[in-house]
């Protein structure tokens, strides 16, 4: 839909405009973060300036003494972004990279053109509610998958205090055999006892060691 002309005003505060458009929508948009952030609007940013604000004579934007305006297209997105009826352009790009997703990538997800991604991304079209909430969605989705996916950190210890145990039980039955020492794997990070075929495969990560049986000196890393 058009967004048409607006035919209500009112300062709401410092930065802060109340405003009513020909089709009954009525909405309030904070232009504090625009204003602090363009050298060009400098002459507003002071409250006394700011209140100055008027509707223009054919009501299609906001004028003030000096010459900065804004258009009711733009002040209709402002506020909508604001409001959470549609999403910022930023907030999308955001969404993309997060979960890497090129404008095919994007399009397949959520099933939508290249071309209107493209639209999105660049802030040239609005990104209606729709958008908003189904990436929203695909976001929950993936961290419900992540999350389910993911071992616990007392599940992931326990299992490593059991293949710690089993190693060391089978080092212990080497050393009855009468061996002074015994090889046994570990890993680097973990320090968790691993197969010494395992350790072998990875020697980057690992390291095999020999095992003294108690009192027949230090451990010995090959």
């Amino acid at each position: 839909m058009a967004i048409g002309k607006m035919v209500s005003l009112a300062v709401a505060g410092p930065g802060r405009l109340e405003l009513e458009w020909d089709d009954g929508h009525g909405a309030a948009v904070d232009l504090g973060a625009v204003i602090a952030g363009h050298p060009g609007l400098k002459p507003i940013r002071a409250a006394r300036a700011f209140a100055k604000a008027a509707l223009s004579d054919d009501g299609w934007s906001v004028e003030w003494p000096g010459g900065v305006d804004f258009g009711a297209p733009q002040l209709r997105r402002w506020a909508d972004e604001q409001a959470g009826e549609t999403m910022r352009a930023d907030d999308f790009r955001a969404w993309m990279e997060a979960h890497a997703l090129t404008l095919d990538g994007a399009a397949s997800a959520l099933g939508l053109s290249r071309r209107m991604i493209a639209y999105y991304a660049s802030g040239e079209k609005p990104i209606p509610k729709t958008v908003l909430l189904a990436t929203e969605g695909l976001r929950a989705r993936e961290r419900k998958k992540q999350r389910a996916n993911k071992i616990p950190a007392n599940e992931s210890d326990a299992a490593g205090i059991r293949r710690g145990r089993g190693f060391l039980s089978q080092a212990s039955m080497a050393m009855s055999k009468g061996s002074k020492t015994f090889p046994t794997g570990r890993d680097a990070k973990s320090g968790e006892f691993i197969p010494v075929k395992a350790a072998k495969s990875r020697p980057s990560a690992t390291t095999v060691e020999r095992m003294p049986k108690s009192g027949h000196g230090d451990t010995k890393r090959k």
